[in-house]
């Protein structure tokens, strides 16, 4: 409600008046807010989960922030289901956070488990397939494998021509990757 989006607004300002320790603690009221508001099953936590671990990773508190891109995954599953678009879109995404962290590992078995998910979903693939793909050929470049991470573009290349109408940032993106890689590849 407004009271928690006031909260929200001032824990922004505390942070970005360098208070992270206030800007915090009022975060996390906003929140138990939310949760004694809503419950603990309403889709708006799932969001609210997202945020935090962005803010934490803003702050510098990446390894507390993926206890609320955790708690994200957990709630996506019992509202959607686990297997569920909803779920794997949420497990790309926290893909992503984690691959910016340099958890590689984490950031592989998650879209991997989206993408087990996806192809049992839309066998023909979709866009979200597409940013899958691209999620994995990125950790693949990380670890140098650049021809896994080079099948990996490809398949996301693919996907986005497909499915994406138009330029895109996302297929630009891709082409571009792929451009540097085959230099690497081939």
């Amino acid at each position: 409600g407004p009271y928690v989006s006031a909260l929200v607004q001032l824990a922004n300002m505390h942070a970005k008046q360098g208070n992270v320790q206030e800007a915090w603690s009022t975060i996390t009221h906003a929140l138990e807010i939310n949760e004694k508001l809503l419950g603990n099953s309403h889709p708006d936590l799932i969001n609210m989960f997202t945020n935090m671990g962005s803010w934490l990773v803003k702050n510098g508190k990446g390894d507390e922030a993926m206890r609320y891109y955790d708690k994200a995954i957990e709630l996506t599953k019992r509202i959607y289901g686990a297997d569920n678009e909803m779920t794997a879109i949420t497990c790309i995404n926290v893909s992503s956070i984690c691959l910016a962290l340099g958890k590689l590992d984490r950031a592989r078995g998650l879209v991997k488990q989206a993408l087990e998910l996806l192809v049992k979903l839309f066998p023909e693939g979709n866009e979200i397939t597409g940013k899958a793909f691209e999620n994995l050929g990125a950790i693949f470049m990380r670890e140098e494998k650049y021809q896994d991470a080079y099948d990996d573009y490809k398949k996301a290349h693919v996907s986005y021509a497909k499915y994406i109408k138009g330029s895109d940032p996302a297929k630009l993106r891709v082409k571009e990757i792929l451009n540097i890689l085959e230099e690497k590849v081939l």
